[in-house]
């Protein structure tokens, strides 16, 4: 489609400095085979591409509703995907952009496909509501694009099954603990056995925000111990796991029915609901950063390696090792998962060892193509996942800048007259 050339053009230069295909527009009609390894689309009896270009509807309406749990990655995903929709031709009163809790994501799907919408994108939709979502869409003839969280395996077989219009479009970190052993691996053992003790203590920091960022960590350890590297787990996940565990009621027995009634608080007409708190975002940085100020003084100079869940433990990490006066890739080694610019900042510097950028651009490159196929009446795959970028401070500079670039090239081509 000619209205990619010149986004693709720019992504491009990052498959050239990256060194992978990574990038390079993907056909949503017929299945890619082995052409593009970062790329996997997947889906049978797609339709060939037609010749001729399909003109989108006059009354073409895109519903997009996402909780931001994504943070930098779910803005970027949705600036640069309407972006390329309003250069196909998609008005951007013809946009309807929501944010919502995740407890009201269906809530606000609905109220999107009532509203009449042509097509809904769910962003980090959680798996347990995107199939009442599915439902409510395809009952409606609604198509609906799935991105930041994967529906599940379960869901997705259900829309081929049940020839449902259902895609989704997300990152593919199958190789990240491969890609992270190996980096260890390669490295210096003697630079990083800080002590010199022939271990390598490392301190895993989790996070409830991000689940698949823990499991990550899970397999690196995993693949660590598959290449014999010899890293030393300082911490256990225990303590978090009984810090969890809900609290007794105060002055309460076991079973204990509270006096007042289901629903009510004091001050409250019966029945009146109460009115919703707004939820606050959590400080994962600090918090990972009091995580790491503690471990620090509880291992001292064992503590040679920090693997992280996300791009705010990294960074917490690493202010955590700075602000104890202790050098980073020197002293204390820190392994990321995620590249925002102040994460990649940090490895193009040396101060963390090595990341994993989720790629928005190809990402939101493919989930725009998609969405102008659904409003055109043509099929598209049912899942396409786009491999992580494997960052280190080689490449981090060469990210920054094709990000910058792009950035730049977004505000001009899309700014409002």
């Amino acid at each position: 489609m000619s209205i990619f050339m010149n986004r693709k053009s720019i992504s491009g230069l990052l498959v050239l400095i990256m060194g992978f295909l990574l990038l390079t527009g993907c056909s949503s009609k017929k299945v890619q085979e082995t052409a593009d390894e970062g790329t996997d689309t997947t889906q049978e009896n797609v339709k060939e591409e037609s010749a001729v270009e399909q003109v989108l509807p006059a009354d073409a309406k895109v519903g997009i509703v996402y909780t931001n749990t994504g943070g930098s990655f779910t803005n970027d995903f949705l600036s640069r995907m309407e972006g390329y929709l309003t250069s196909a031709g998609v008005a951007p009163e013809s946009i309807d952009r929501r944010e919502a809790r995740s407890g009201k994501m269906e809530e606000a799907a609905r109220e999107l496909i009532d509203g009449g919408c042509s097509v809904l994108v769910a962003g980090n939709a959680d798996p347990s509501v995107a199939g009442a979502i599915t439902k409510a869409a395809s009952k409606a003839g609604v198509p609906v694009l799935y991105f930041g969280t994967d529906p599940g395996e379960d869901e997705r077989k259900s829309w081929e099954e049940l020839k449902i219009r259902a895609a989704y479009v997300g990152g593919d970190n199958s190789k990240v603990a491969g890609q992270r052993a190996e980096c260890l691996a390669g490295m210096d053992l003697e630079k990083i056995d800080f002590n010199e003790d022939g271990e390598i203590g490392v301190v895993v920091v989790n996070s409830v925000k991000t689940p698949e960022g823990n499991r990550i960590n899970s397999e690196t350890l995993e693949a660590l111990k598959e290449v014999d590297y010899p890293v030393t787990v300082l911490d256990t996940e225990e303590e978090e796991e009984e810090a969890e565990e809900p609290l007794e009621n105060s002055g309460e027995e076991p079973g204990e029915e509270p006096e007042e009634e289901p629903g009510e608080e004091p001050g409250e007409e019966p029945g009146e609901e109460p009115e919703e708190e707004p939820e606050e975002e959590p400080d994962w940085q600090g918090a990972a950063y009091d995580e790491v100020i503690g471990k620090m003084g509880e291992y001292g100079k064992q503590l040679e390696l920090i693997i992280c869940a996300g791009e705010d433990q990294a960074v917490g990490a690493w202010s955590a090792v700075s602000d104890q006066k202790r050098l980073v890739g020197h002293d204390v080694v820190i392994l990321g998962l995620d590249a925002g610019k102040e994460i990649l900042d940090a490895v193009a510097k040396g101060n963390i060892a090595q990341t994993f950028f989720d790629d928005s651009m190809a990402q939101s490159s493919h989930a725009a193509e998609y969405v102008l196929d659904y409003l055109r009446g043509i099929e598209v795959p049912y899942e396409t996942w786009v491999g992580y970028v494997n960052v280190t401070v080689d490449n981090a500079q060469e990210i920054l800048d094709v990000l910058s670039a792009t950035e730049e090239s977004d505000e001009e081509e899309y700014e409002e007259p």
